[in-house]
């Protein structure tokens, strides 16, 4: 082969080569939405989600919400435990001393993006966050013996989202996923992370 038969042939492969990148990125950019399937529910509802039982395969864990600075991931919290995309899910990631990370979905309905909300929470045990950069929205508030049982994979059986009714009598209750919808984004948010140091 000549010098420009080789180079020809170097040429078409790199071609070749970006193309199948290119495809790549596309298929995977056009997997994720930009935005979420819901809306930010106005303040005055938003603030009444105020807490959330994760129950696991080991037994429940029970979060206090924080949506006055993690608006957007306790409303996606809520999204994704009324349409039941974190059941019967495993906790894939286990760190020692670090975090369990669990609830991973590969529906493409799920696979959206939301803002960084970081606040003067800290990165301590009983943390629930989600993200990327691991905004917190919540901490544990009861099963510690729970959390600490936990390995890989363990299962969340269900998530259950519960919202301060406005008749104390009734007790918590849920809200209607259709009264969340959607704005601009930055993080992939689809699995839930707890703090384990």
């Amino acid at each position: 082969m000549d010098k420009w038969s080789r180079l020809l042939n170097l040429l078409l492969k790199s071609l070749c080569c970006l193309l199948a990148i290119l495809t790549q990125f596309y298929t995977i950019k056009s997997a994720i939405a930009l935005e979420p399937p819901f809306q930010l529910p106005q303040s005055s509802e938003l603030l009444r989600i105020k807490s959330a039982i994760i129950t696991t395969s080991k037994g429940k864990l029970t979060f206090e919400l924080y949506p006055e600075v993690a608006p957007w991931h306790v409303a996606n919290f809520k999204y994704l435990a009324d349409h039941g995309a974190l059941r019967n899910k495993s906790f894939h990631i286990l760190i020692d001393d670090f975090i369990i990370q669990g609830g991973r979905n590969n529906n493409p309905e799920f696979h959206y993006l939301l803002p960084a909300e970081f606040s003067q929470h800290k990165h301590e045990f009983g943390a629930l966050g989600m993200d990327g950069s691991y905004t917190i929205f919540g901490k544990l508030i009861d099963g510690v013996d729970v959390l600490e049982s936990l390995r890989r994979n363990d299962r969340i059986v269900d998530v259950v989202v519960f919202v301060e009714s406005d008749a104390p009598e009734k007790g918590p209750t849920r809200i209607e996923s259709s009264n969340l919808q959607s704005s601009v984004l930055v993080n992939e948010v689809n699995d839930v992370w707890v703090t384990r140091y």
